[in-house]
Formats: structure tokens, C-alpha cells, sequence
């Protein structure tokens, strides 16, 4: 559906369940942010986490979790800001009960920083940005 707005802009109204928004079509360019938060089960945990070149932030969550839906941002900034030097992945704990068994995580959401095969830091619980980064900064 497109129709004028007071400015003469085009105008384009989406619908998605639960969500409706309008946008202008002006001709900018906007630019989509992908995460590079990968994914992950119980069968990749080795190859993707244990024995990875380099650091890997693992990220695990639930999907009926609130402070994981807070968290989840700062994780997802986290992924594209130290992609350099750092893996960043999910697992969520419900169906890789093996991954969570072997990180001993007790609550969500939960943080394990691997360096070298070994788990270096932790956090469980909700964190701000900023203290995520301390966490990383003080490790990497």
C-alpha cells in the first residue's frame, strides 16, 4: 500500500504480525545489520567452541527467557564489533542439554569465554554492555 505523505514522500506501510511501521522511500540507501552470532548445537560444541583459532564468547539462552531477550543486543554488538578477535556463539539450553551440562550452566542467560580449549571467564545472569566489554577487554 503507498500513499502521499504531507511532504509528497512516498510512503509504504508493512504489516507484520503484531508489528505495523512506516518508511519513506526517499531513495537512501539503509543498510541491514546481520548478526554474526552463530548458532550452534550439541554436535558443533567441539569443533566450534573447544577447539576454535581463536577466543569464543558462548552465549546460552532460552527462548522463554526475559533477561536473555536484554542481553541478547549487547551480545549481538559484541559479535560485530570483535569479530577480529573474537568467535561469538549461542546454544539454546533447552535441546543442548550436553553443551550445558559440560559449561556447568545453572541460569540463563549465560556467558563462557573459551581461550586455548579452556573456559577463562564467566558470567551468569543479565549484564550490561558495558560490563560485557570490561569482561572481554580484561580477557582478549
Amino acid at each position: 500500500m503507498k500513499e502521499r505523505n504531507a511532504t509528497g514522500s512516498t510512503m509504504g506501510t508493512y504489516c507484520i504480525p503484531m508489528l505495523q511501521w512506516e518508511t519513506q522511500f526517499v531513495g537512501v540507501k539503509r543498510s541491514i545489520l546481520v548478526s554474526s552470532v552463530i548458532s550452534i548445537t550439541d554436535e558443533e560444541f567441539n569443533r566450534e567452541v573447544v577447539q576454535a583459532d581463536k577466543p569464543v564468547l558462548a552465549y546460552f539462552w532460552a527462548t522463554w527467557c526475559g533477561p536473555c531477550r536484554l542481553v541478547s543486543p549487547s551480545i549481538n554488538w559484541v559479535a560485530e564489533n570483535y569479530s577480529d578477535r573474537l568467535k561469538v556463539v549461542k546454544l539454546e539450553v533447552q535441546p543442548e542439554s550436553e553443551s550445558v551440562a559440560k559449561c556447568k550452566v545453572e541460569g540463563v542467560p549465560a556467558l563462557r569465554l573459551f581461550k586455548n580449549e579452556e573456559i577463562i571467564a564467566s558470567h551468569e545472569g543479565a549484564i550490561t554492555k558495558n560490563r560485557l566489554i570490561e569482561m572481554l577487554e580484561h580477557h582478549l
